[in-house]
């Protein structure tokens, strides 16, 4: 299986915020879909912290796997919130 984020790296140091996503809307809109709709691979007591504004999200914490990836409903997050750049390879794989 292969991650698709460094979202620990994205939270903790904010050098690493400039590496935002910098695709349409609609390529953001196709990649929240797909991750989205991927059946769930796990789920854990919890739910998402949103560690850039110290803030608790009311999301369930899940794991996902499709295709050869994984990650979980915190990559979705920052993602959606925050732009957060995604692996490349996985990108590529969704967007085509």
């Amino acid at each position: 299986m292969k991650t698709i984020s460094a979202w620990q790296d994205f939270v903790k140091e904010p050098e690493k915020r400039d590496n935002i996503l910098m695709v349409a809307e609609k390529s953001k809109r196709d990649l929240l879909n797909y991750l989205q709709s991927a059946p769930v691979y796990a789920a854990a007591a919890g739910m998402v912290f949103d560690e850039i504004a110290g803030t608790q999200t009311n999301i369930p914490l899940l794991a996902y796997e499709k295709d050869g990836f994984l990650w979980d409903s915190r990559d979705i997050y920052y993602l959606d919130k925050y732009n957060m750049k995604l692996n490349d390879e996985f990108m590529a794989h969704v967007l085509g």
